[in-house]
């Protein structure tokens, strides 16, 4: 993971985006390689992440961004595979919900 917290929020961003577009493909020219997120959107979304519950930030965190599967993460956590896709699927739920708003900007 970056240290610098600007570039760890980009790479948050460009990953969520990439996840989004699987449910949303409309907003699919919104992931172009070198596009720069909105300063607000950068803080929700570490906020977002910062307030899921530790299991689900950690899953999200190990999976989406650092991508460990489901099995290596259920190893590492001495969970099974089937409890980390359900924490990842509720804490993409989360995300999504505490970004909603923005979505409106994205397909508008």
């Amino acid at each position: 993971m970056a240290d610098d917290p600007d570039a760890l929020a980009e790479e948050l961003l460009e990953r969520c985006l990439a996840l989004t577009m699987e449910l949303h493909p409309a907003i699919e020219h919104l992931a172009q390689p070198g596009r720069r997120s909105e300063p607000d959107l950068k803080e929700r979304m570490a906020t977002a992440i910062a307030g899921l519950p530790e299991g689900y930030r950690t899953v999200f965190l190990m999976h989406d961004v650092e991508g460990f599967t489901h099995e290596e993460i259920g190893t590492a956590l001495g969970v099974q595979s089937g409890t980390s896709k359900a924490q990842l699927f509720r804490a993409r739920a989360r995300l999504r919900e505490a970004l909603a708003d923005f979505a409106g900007e994205w397909t508008a």
